[in-house]
């Protein structure tokens, strides 16, 4: 019997025909299984049996079943904290697997009326914009939005007020007359500014303007303006021309009359005396 027997290595006893025989131990290399099956050697003798899978393993707090070659494993589940991810980008859970995905900003989110869009850690979030009323200012101070937020500042008071005084509190001395200057009345001379406004009522007679200006008066106000007009500046309808009157505005006259203009009876003929044509 194969109590009698020792086998060399690879080999093992067994009855052929009622003899003892040693023949070589079958190993899954002599086995070829069906689809969804696997070779496994089951005491000592290689068997086909169903090939596990996930659905077959039931793995501990922490870990999930991953097929490691063709077997299933239970592993230590990933999280963010195992995964670097590049600049922009940020690890979120994906179907439990975490992923490195763009950082989301304001730039991305439509805001609702009367909200506006804010970062919080690190997410947006649309949140309702703050006006004063949502503020509570102290003593002294009072909200006033301030580039779109509410801002507590202290409530101004005369003490941050300075006022000018007028012109109807001075008394000017001869030639000079009361002019606001920066905000503040000061004794100026008459003849001083372009531009300058004299009292109200006044004439320009009372006004030296500089050289190149003259005195208008203005809805009652003497002015002096400048460049002053010249008949460079006038187009005179014809039969008349430009002249300068008074020394200082542009006028268009009519032309003298000209001896062109007589017809003289014969004998006599046309001169011109004291600017106007004569038959002599």
């Amino acid at each position: 019997t194969c109590k009698d027997i020792r086998c060399g290595a690879g080999t093992q006893c067994t009855m052929v025909n009622g003899s003892p025989r040693c023949v070589p131990i079958p190993t899954c290399k002599d086995i070829r299984c069906g689809a969804g099956t696997q070779c496994t050697m089951v005491n000592g003798s290689p068997r086909c049996v169903p090939i596990p899978t996930c659905k077959d393993i039931r793995c501990g707090a922490g870990t999930q079943c991953t097929m490691v070659n063709g077997s299933p494993r239970c592993v230590p589940i990933p999280t963010c904290k195992d995964i670097r991810c590049g600049a922009g980008t940020q690890c979120t859970m994906v179907n439990g697997s975490p992923r490195c995905v763009p950082i989301p900003t304001c730039k991305d989110i439509r805001c609702g009326a009367g909200t506006q869009c804010t970062m919080v850690n690190g997410s947006p979030r649309c949140v309702p914009i703050p006006t004063c009323k949502d503020i509570r200012c102290g003593a002294g101070t009072q909200c006033t939005m301030v580039n779109g937020s509410p801002r507590c500042v202290p409530i101004p008071t005369c003490k941050d007020i300075r006022c000018g005084a007028s012109c109807h509190e001075s008394r000017c001395p001869r030639g000079t007359t009361c002019h606001v200057v920066d905000g503040w009345p000061r004794c100026v001379q008459v003849s001083t500014a372009l531009g300058y406004l004299g009292h109200k009522g006044h004439s320009c007679e009372d006004i030296r303007c500089h050289e190149g200006t003259v005195c208008t008066v203005v809805d009652g106000w003497p002015r002096c303006v400048g460049p002053l007009p010249t008949c460079e500046d006038i187009r005179c309808p014809k039969g008349t021309v430009c002249k300068m009157v008074g020394g200082a505005w542009p006028k268009c006259v009519h032309n003298p009359p000209s001896c062109r203009d007589i017809q003289c009876p014969k004998g006599v003929t046309c001169q011109i005396i004291d600017g106007w044509p004569r038959c002599v």
